[in-house]
């Protein structure tokens, strides 16, 4: 019998309900395939493993015992270089850490070193002010100080008592034949101050000789003079303390020259001898400064009251 060929919408229809067909799921066949799953999944677990375990056996079934203690020694010394490795890395970061410290700390101490640095050059600054201004104070002290000394020393030389030695004086006029012969000196004080604690001193001399006169005395005269001073010293006329207000007067006699001869006392008018008078007198002031006049004349002639001055000891200091 024959058939006619399906059209297009009919062979797509059949194709349809094909389609429909297998989507349909038969509930028996759906639980029989997720049991199948269950019990294979052990059977695949154990297949792996048996797998592992082959591959394991290919690996390490042949190795000998010095082998297996080899491939041991090895993951040991491994495991040792790990650890070393991990306990090298530790105590590098400690020493980096310490060594940060350290930097810290040294850039603290210069940067103390550098503040006590400042300071000593800062006191040294100021010590050397300080003692520029002691120097100028000092100074000042000295000048001060020399200045009052100096006002002090004008004022006590302004003050000083000053005794003139006058002019000598026979006591009894005159030299007499084989008498004794007497001068008597006065010493007035023309300061502005008592002479105090006076004490006088005095030599007569008898000097023979064309160049007996102190007007023609050289050298070997002035040692003459000298020693008649050196005798004066120890013939003191007022051994005791004495007094002389400003513009009062004090007198000492000489008397220690022996009696003269008619032939000496003519060659003292003739210009061939003279009698030497020599001494002083020391004293103090009122601030106890001792001071000295000193006197040395010489007679000779027939004028008695002419007496010519020494070239030496006629000082007052």
């Amino acid at each position: 019998m024959d058939q006619k060929p399906r059209s297009d919408d009919q062979n797509n229809a059949a194709n349809g309900d094909r389609v429909k067909d297998s989507n349909l799921v038969d509930p028996g066949r759906i639980g029989q395939g997720s049991q199948q799953n269950e019990s294979e999944q052990p059977r695949q677990q154990t297949k792996a493993n048996e797998d592992d375990a082959h591959i394991l056996r290919q690996l390490f079934g042949g190795l000998k015992a010095y082998e297996w203690v080899s491939i041991v020694l090895q993951f040991l010394l491994f495991g040792v270089g790990v650890a070393y490795a991990f306990y090298a890395a530790k105590q590098w970061d400690a020493m980096r850490k310490a060594l940060e410290k350290t930097d810290t700390a040294i850039e603290q101490t210069q940067q103390a070193l550098e503040l006590n640095r400042r300071a000593l050059d800062l006191n040294r600054r100021q010590t050397v002010a300080a003692e520029t201004s002691a120097n100028a104070a000092n100074a000042s002290v000295n000048i001060a100080g020399a200045s009052l000394e100096s006002s002090a020393k004008s004022f006590q030389v302004d003050q000083r008592p000053y005794l003139i030695a006058g002019t000598p004086q026979f006591n009894p006029p005159g030299p007499i034949v084989n008498q004794s012969v007497t001068i008597r000196i006065g010493f007035q004080n023309v300061g502005k101050s008592a002479a105090i604690r006076i004490r006088g001193f005095r030599h007569l001399a008898l000097r023979q000789g064309n160049d007996s006169s102190p007007d023609d005395a050289d050298d070997a005269g002035r040692i003459i003079i000298d020693g008649f001073f050196a005798d004066a010293r120890h013939l003191i006329e007022h051994p005791g303390a004495h007094d002389v207000a400003p513009g009062a007067s004090l007198y000492i006699d000489g008397r220690d020259l022996p009696p003269l001869s008619a032939a000496q006392i003519l060659s003292i008018q003739r210009g061939n001898a003279s009698i030497y008078f020599v001494g002083g007198v020391d004293y103090l002031d009122s601030f106890k400064i001792k001071h000295t006049t000193e006197f040395c004349e010489a007679y000779t002639g027939l004028d008695l009251t002419t007496w010519r001055f020494c070239p030496t000891h006629n000082t007052i200091r």
